[in-house]
């Protein structure tokens, strides 16, 4: 019973995250009805289209403030609540910033080559939408506040909670799964589940919440890297083929080096 009642609310903190974008767009959509005198129908097409971001990125806000407040009703320190774990060593952070950066290449390069042309069109069209029109504080609450709110929730609460009433292994690879889903779209889902896996295996590796804080950071701002070597190469006959390499090359060399300093640490 137990473990069903965890489960239960592992998937409620899941939901949060839907309930408060959703939460955040019917706020703004009533502002702009009933304050600013805009049409129901002009009001909804713009909160779900030009003002997608600012609508992430609030909600990522508003469920860690609602995290902190949960946990200050649960009588916990947000830290234990949340699982943030040990302080990482100085060197972590450099491997992070390469971890980031390697899969973000990797996972561009294989979602490419994987998925067909006209998913790849849609996901790109998606991503237009999205960033169109955004502001600088836009750009920065989305990578910054949401891979921070995604972090606690599943890296954080959901797997360590998960880790309680299963083996670590299956832990790590439900909750990144879950976390895919979140995603909705397809080629999203593809990128999500597998950064959520690795992301997954660095918290309970390095028992450390900051450590996949921090790679999560930097694989969001390293977007435009994979962006920049698809045009370097587009002409060639393997476009994807050096972001796949330098890629795997990149997180293999984090991932083993995270390993060996870990391992030495513990000794």
């Amino acid at each position: 019973m137990k473990k069903i009642i965890t489960l239960l609310k592992c998937i409620l903190y899941a939901l949060a995250l839907a309930g408060a974008q959703y939460l955040i767009a019917l706020l703004m959509i009533l502002y702009k009805v009933f304050m600013l005198g805009v049409s129901y129908d002009d009001a909804i097409n713009t909160v779900f289209g030009a003002e997608t971001v600012t609508v992430t990125y609030l909600a990522a806000i508003l469920l860690i403030v609602f995290v902190w407040l949960l946990s200050k009703i649960c009588r916990q320190r947000f830290a234990d609540f949340i699982a943030w774990g040990e302080k990482p060593r100085w060197y972590m952070y450099y491997l992070c910033i390469t971890l980031g950066i390697g899969a973000n290449l990797w996972t561009s390069a294989m979602v490419q080559s994987v998925f067909s042309q006209s998913s790849i069109e849609e996901y790109n069209a998606a991503s237009s939408n999205l960033t169109a029109n955004v502001s600088i504080l836009s750009i920065i609450g989305i990578a910054l506040f949401v891979p921070v709110m995604e972090e606690i929730i599943f890296r954080g609460i959901i797997l360590n909670r998960l880790s309680k009433i299963m083996p670590v292994a299956a832990a790590v690879i439900v909750q990144g799964v879950v976390f895919g889903i979140m995603h909705g779209d397809p080629v999203w889902i593809a990128y999500a589940v597998f950064m959520g896996i690795v992301l997954g295996y660095v918290r309970i590796y390095t028992n450390s919440l900051l450590v996949p804080i921090i790679v999560h950071i930097a694989y969001n701002y390293s977007s435009p890297m994979g962006s920049l070597m698809e045009y370097i190469f587009m002409n060639s006959r393997y476009p994807h083929l050096p972001a796949l390499l330098i890629g795997a090359v990149m997180m293999a060399f984090s991932l083993i080096t995270m390993k060996m300093w870990k391992d030495e640490e513990t000794k």
